[in-house]
């Protein structure tokens, strides 16, 4: 079997970089409380953050991903719906460090954590 050149250049940036012509996402810098959804989010608020995440839809919301970056010594926490994360929780406590991170995927209505750093399920 063979591939053309493109389908050969395609393969290796699906591969290398999660897919062709991967665009960057772009970023949502958090200085105060509110509902997060899908995307890459920066908290930068000098206490702790209360943040709300809506579960997935099921079928709708697969794959979607969210990632959340702390840049602020704080206890942050992200409150979802009951059973919304990992399917038995439904909060986030992030430890209180620069660069606790907590990063998710969804999946049949639930929001997975993918390797995170310094946050704990509750």
């Amino acid at each position: 079997m063979s591939i053309t050149p493109e389908q050969r250049l395609a393969n290796i940036e699906a591969t290398v970089f999660g897919g062709p012509n991967v665009k960057s996402t772009p970023l949502t810098v958090l200085s105060a409380d509110g509902r997060i959804g899908p995307g890459v989010f920066v908290i930068t608020k000098a206490t702790a953050a209360a943040l709300t995440l809506n579960a997935p839809v099921a079928g709708d919301d697969d794959g979607k991903t969210l990632r959340i970056l702390s840049t602020t010594a704080e206890a942050h926490t992200v409150t979802a719906s009951a059973n919304a994360l990992n399917g038995n929780s439904s909060t986030a406590l992030f430890g209180g460090a620069v660069g606790d991170c907590l990063n998710l995927m969804a999946f049949n209505g639930v929001w997975y954590v993918l390797p995170s750093t310094n946050v704990t399920l509750s």
